[in-house]
């Protein structure tokens, strides 16, 4: 059944209203009043209550954490690869909301409620920055502030204010590529299947091309051993950003090998920019989409 604009939930009282606002807020009120706001956010609520949990062991132990120990390596590494699903689930958590309204024909559904492209790509964009990309930037910020707290020697408050904002803008243009992804799966083929493939396929394309090597990096990384960085594989922008993060800026030591963790607020800015662009350029792709499928709408 189409959209009736007239009965969409929370009317703007002044009836100041337009086709954007109306299908964003029907979106939002599916969301928050629909029964979807838990089943959307109770991985990211769960992967906030573990950070909570790792920052209090981290600060009670005081000097008796020790980096190297089996247990504090779990813990880095659980929170490494929880929150990997935790991306995972707030990217996928626009297009979800939308999947409902891509049943059946799309273009005729759109076509007799008389929106056009433009209007169902502002309302997207608006949907995906409010409960994607925002929640996944100030989640990721959390899990990566409390992961130099667990993994990198000479972290401070006067840190977290120094790189808060570069890394705040690094992660809303990585959920903003993801978002737009999991929304061209919606598009394509209207389920939460198509959904999760798109945002999971580029993940699965770099682990496999990263090749044997990195293979055998993660298996030294995960048991603990002497590998406490990842490596600048793009894949590992993926599966650990938080440790690709932490390692950004590398000492040298007097025989050529790296010393140890350090951030560089450049480099994560050129990532910003560089995923920025990507995420841009998917982003125009859906909106000429919609605008020449719906231009008789």
């Amino acid at each position: 059944m189409p959209i009736d604009f007239n009965k969409s939930p929370l009317k703007n009282p002044i009836n100041e209203d337009t086709l954007t606002r109306a299908l964003a807020r029907k979106w939002r009120h599916r969301l928050i009043f629909g029964g979807y706001w838990f089943k959307s956010y109770a991985l990211p609520i769960f992967g906030l209550i573990y950070l909570a949990l790792f920052a209090f062991a981290r600060y009670t132990l005081g000097d008796a954490w020790d980096y190297f120990a089996s247990r504090e390596v779990l813990m880095r590494n659980v929170l490494l690869g929880f929150f990997v699903l935790v991306r995972i689930n707030l990217a996928a958590v626009p297009a979800l909301i939308i999947c409902r309204d891509t049943n059946k024909s799309l273009w005729d559904h759109f076509r007799i409620t008389a929106v056009n492209g433009d209007d169902v790509a502002r309302a997207m964009v608006g949907h995906a920055i409010m409960y994607g990309a925002i929640p996944y930037a100030v989640i990721s910020l959390a899990s990566t502030f409390v992961y130099f707290y667990g993994a990198v020697y000479t972290f401070s408050w006067e840190d977290i204010l120094k790189y808060s904002i570069p890394l705040f803008m690094f992660y809303f243009s990585f959920g903003m590529l993801f978002t737009a992804l999991g929304i061209t799966g919606a598009l394509l083929w209207r389920n939460a299947l198509a959904v999760l493939g798109f945002i999971v396929a580029p993940i699965l394309l770099l682990f496999l091309s990263a090749g044997a090597e990195f293979v055998e990096t993660l298996k030294a990384f995960i048991s603990g051993g002497h590998v406490q960085n990842l490596g600048n594989q793009p894949i590992t922008l993926f599966l650990g950003p938080e440790n690709r993060l932490a390692y950004t800026a590398q000492t040298m030591s007097r025989h050529g090998f790296t010393t140890g963790p350090g951030v560089d607020t450049g480099i994560i800015l050129s990532y910003f920019i560089g995923f920025g662009i990507v995420a841009v350029l998917l982003w125009m792709g859906i909106w000429f989409t919609l605008r020449h499928r719906l231009k008789y709408g």
